[in-house]
């Protein structure tokens, strides 16, 4: 390597603060999107598009295509700031960061490229509290009740929401992707497409007869939400299936006069609660839920937890003011 080169090579660390091998070198002044796309083909449909969606945010706030080396502390910090003053939540902000670390990490180990200033380190990465998404038992014997006739539309919606309800909270994009050979007796079994963890669920009579009164006629899964097509068409159908589905429970919401918002989460974080409540451990909460560790499931029950807590403080203040009372 002659003289001139092991200059440029000197340069370049010092631009970037990159360690660099000749080839690691052109690495860093190509555009992020376009290192970064080739992993994103490599994802599952959800994560793919999480990946797009913080790619494009940030492409939105650069105003241009940067390269890879122009990913740094100061252009993080200023994209955070950027999104807060666009009014983008902590929750939503802190998941575009997430993606686009990700992206950044798996370019790096794909490159063996060490960063001697990560760009992400210090940004934002936590899960705020969001106010609480479960309804009540009385709320869902409401909806099992209500009188729906002349509205298949939400006929239909309640019996999804209440299949998602009755088999331990199955998110709705399981529900989609349920196939017919996923069913072997009185039972069937599915893999979470989001942390692929496979859950037995036993088809109790709700789930019966929702799956006999819904279930599709044609082709291979058990409702007729998608159809027999390329994966990249069924994802579209599934994204449409689901915004539909949330706009008919936010109509079902308001038929049932309640404040409280019914969204695709929300039968989850019930059936959380409910098991919670019925004193179920943790871990077999999280079992039902499909989730890989336990700080996930807390998210879903800490309402309940805070009940609990308050409950037994008061039950712990109550015997102090009876004993005093009885000094």
């Amino acid at each position: 390597m002659g003289y001139s080169r092991i200059v440029y090579y000197l340069f370049l660390f010092m631009e970037t603060g990159y360690e660099f091998f000749p080839r690691r070198g052109r690495t860093s002044t190509q555009p992020f999107d376009a290192l970064a796309e080739r992993f994103i083909e490599l994802s599952s449909p959800c994560t793919a598009a999480n990946y797009h969606t913080a790619l494009r945010s940030l492409r939105q706030f650069c105003g241009k295509v940067i390269s890879f080396r122009e990913v740094t502390p100061e252009l993080v910090s200023r994209y955070e700031k950027w999104l807060r003053a666009h009014g983008v939540s902590r929750n939503t902000s802190s998941c575009y960061i997430r993606s686009l670390r990700a992206l950044y990490n798996k370019v790096c180990e794909a490159y063996a490229m060490t960063p001697r200033r990560p760009p992400f380190k210090g940004a934002y990465t936590g899960v705020m509290k969001t106010p609480k998404r479960a309804i009540s038992r009385l709320m869902v014997r409401k909806l099992m009740t209500m009188e729906l006739a002349g509205c298949r539309g939400l006929a239909r919606t309640r019996d999804y929401f209440l299949f998602s309800l009755f088999a331990c909270g199955m998110p709705f994009i399981d529900m989609a992707y349920l196939r017919k050979d996923q069913i072997k007796g009185d039972e069937f079994t599915y893999y979470r497409r989001k942390t692929g963890q496979m859950i037995t669920v036993h088809i109790e009579k709700c789930l019966r007869e929702i799956i006999e009164r819904r279930g599709a006629q044609k082709g291979p899964f058990v409702f007729p939400i998608l159809f027999n097509a390329s994966p990249e068409v069924q994802f579209r159908r599934y994204r449409n299936q689901l915004a539909l589905y949330n706009g008919q429970l936010k109509l079902l919401a308001m038929k049932m006069h309640t404040q409280m918002p019914l969204t695709s989460y929300t039968a989850r974080h019930t059936w959380a609660t409910m098991a919670y409540a019925s004193h179920a451990d943790v871990d077999v909460i999280g079992r039902g839920l499909g989730h890989t560790n336990e700080r996930t499931t807390r998210i879903y029950i800490n309402d309940m937890a805070d009940k609990r807590l308050n409950a037994v403080n008061r039950r712990i203040l109550a015997e102090l003011h009876q004993q005093e009372l009885g000094q």
